[in-house]
């Protein structure tokens, strides 16, 4: 892999001085870590008491309560931008997109596009009228962010009222980085906070959607510490108020739909790394640059699996990897979008050629699937980020003891085993369990291996049998949610045991659904202002279909039929799925099958 030296020089003389640190810390809180880890064990204790309660609770139908995660569900939508561009560019981006038959759900504006760095102010050149750009773009439904730093470069047209006035650290001593020389904000001194706050503010007036905070933190390490406003200030001090500044501000001003893209963990290819922003902090994070070659997407696994394993939860990487200018190698995109497809963050962008339909129509209609497929799964990863944020691990988890790099848990109930090399054979080591191929619904039971072959549209996605997936299929839904009401879902349900998924939604309670399997089977969907499709699969026809407080529900014909009327059910014979629609669901909903 290619590092350019003056991005890795600060990042080896950050890793010698953590490892001192932590070194030191270990060896004099020994006995306090000790008496952690005992009080942690009781906790655990408790914990498995209260799982067992909860097992014995009567299923409601009543209202839930879910309080959503502190980020917007539009991160989960599909991402794209270029390294730099210009107001033409970008917007025609996002039209050949568009007019691919691709969504987009947000464009990030990479640098260079300020008269200076960082002056907040758009190059009147490049981006004109930057305003109406946003605005053009908002009304596509597409959201907006810009690149930025923590530091101001001596060329830029702010940095002699920020020197002059005391606004940078250690009496404005300069760095040099990949993008000039320049000085850092010194973010303990409330005065200058309140400018850097009336530069953020040029932007933020033009109704962003967010920044791309990118990392030169790393380079403080250089000095070791900086002195400020505050007195002595650490370079991980300063990083941590770095990204919580941009993240809390911008909300202060637009609100809780804004966020900041940084990254979580970044080993710059080496055996370890840093941790950048706060995980309280990172509503969506990307894992560095990566070079476009099968040793970058293994890079990029190793940032993503390690942010999992540091409790971040919407984590991504650049698709194709983001250094060189060529075009990238055809099988390597491709596996690259589909594993990018299957993270919480899927976004495209960087140097040379990222846009799919220059390689061929094969590519253009792969990776117009898998676009389709990780907004598909929007409401599951929705949920399922939720739960990880709170239970304080990673929506991307590798197995425990796992040596196969790719193998890993994208929430709890599907397992996936990304392509990391060329070649169409992949052995999947399968957990206990047994596990249900997304594509094909052949069924795999565990533990054992086995070795599969993947064409380039086809990729090693399982459910584990006996989960509920909540999907939105959007038009392709045999169930069209009333104006002003949020999308209709569809519950796809492997029955096996008694199961329940907790729905998470942005601004509501959202809903618990769950079955069980006795003489009949019964579905329960609580209290919720969505309209709902029922998928479920591996059984038999049913004699009868009821729910409460409906009664019992037509069979119809054919799926079309279905979708032609307010509820119903049909069963197909060739798939063994069976499909309901059981009605609205603002009363709750009880579904038996017999």
């Amino acid at each position: 892999m290619i590092v350019k030296l003056e991005r890795l020089l600060p990042v080896l003389l950050a890793l010698a001085l953590t490892a001192a640190l932590l070194l030191s810390i270990a060896c004099a809180d020994d006995d306090d870590d000790d008496q952690a880890d005992d009080d942690t064990g009781d906790d655990d204790t408790g914990d498995d008491d209260a799982d067992d309660d909860d097992d014995d609770d009567d299923l409601v139908v009543g209202p839930a309560d879910n309080e959503p995660p502190f980020w917007p569900e539009w991160v989960l939508e599909h991402w794209v931008w270029e390294d730099e561009g210009d107001r033409g560019s970008a917007e025609q981006l996002v039209a050949d997109y568009l007019a691919h038959e691709i969504p987009v759900g947000a464009l990030i504006i990479d640098s260079p596009w300020e008269t200076g760095y960082n002056s907040f102010v758009p190059d009147p050149e490049d981006y004109p009228d930057a305003g109406a750009m946003i605005d053009g773009l908002h009304e596509l439904d597409v959201r907006v962010l810009f690149w930025i730093t923590g530091n101001v470069n001596l060329d830029s047209p702010n940095y002699d009222e920020a020197c002059d006035n005391g606004y940078l650290l250690s009496d404005c001593r300069t760095v040099d980085w990949w993008k000039g020389e320049g000085s850092f904000i010194d973010l303990t001194n409330p005065d200058a906070v309140d400018w850097w706050h009336s530069q953020i503010d040029q932007m933020l007036d033009l109704g962003i959607d967010g920044w791309k905070c990118d990392g030169t933190g790393p380079y403080m390490y250089l000095w070791v510490y900086a002195t400020g406003y505050g007195g002595t200030i650490f370079p991980w001090e300063w990083m941590e108020m770095y990204y919580a500044d941009f993240f809390d501000y911008t909300r202060e001003r637009l609100g809780p739909d804004r966020v900041t893209l940084a990254r979580p963990f970044d080993s710059y290819g080496l055996p370890l790394g840093l941790e950048f922003a706060p995980r309280d902090k990172l509503a969506s994070g990307w894992v560095g640059d990566q070079d476009p070659t099968w040793s970058g997407l293994q890079a990029a696994m190793f940032n993503i699996f390690e942010s999992g394993r540091r409790a971040f939860v919407n984590v991504g990487s650049d698709i194709g990897g983001y250094r060189e200018d060529e075009l990238r190698d055809k099988e390597l995109f491709i596996r690259w979008a589909q594993f990018g497809a299957l993270c919480p963050i899927m976004e495209n962008g960087g140097g040379g050629e990222h846009r799919p339909w220059i390689y061929d129509e094969q590519v253009l209609s792969i990776y117009r699937d898998y676009v389709n497929l990780h907004l598909t799964l929007k409401p599951y990863l929705y949920s399922m980020g939720a739960e990880a944020f709170v239970r304080e691990v990673g929506l991307m988890r590798q197995l425990e003891g796992e040596i196969d790099l790719g193998r890993y848990m994208l929430g709890d109930n599907l397992l996936v085993a990304a392509i990391y090399q060329a070649g169409a054979s992949r052995e999947i080591e399968f957990p206990e369990g047994v596990w249900i191929d997304w594509f094909d619904g052949s069924e795999h039971s565990g533990p054992s291996v086995e070795t599969i072959d993947y064409s380039l549209e086809r990729y090693p996605i399982f459910v584990r049998k006996g989960s509920i997936i909540p999907l939105e299929l959007g038009e392709d839904s045999i169930v069209q949610g009333d104006a002003g009401t949020p999308p209709a879902l569809t519950v796809r349900i492997d029955p096996l045991v008694a199961q329940n998924f907790e729905l998470y939604e942005e601004g509501r309670n959202g809903a618990t659904i769950s079955y069980e399997l006795a003489d009949a089977l019964q579905i329960e969907i609580s209290a919720n202002d969505r309209a709902y499709a029922l998928l479920v699969r591996g059984q038999s026809k049913p004699a009868t279909v009821s729910c409460e407080p409906h009664g019992v529900l037509d069979e119809c014909a054919s799926i079309d039929a279905l979708s032609a009327v307010e509820r119903g059910w049909w069963f197909d014979a060739t798939t063994a799925e069976l499909w309901i629609k059981p009605g609205a669901a603002q009363r709750g909903l009880r579904v038996s099958v017999q």
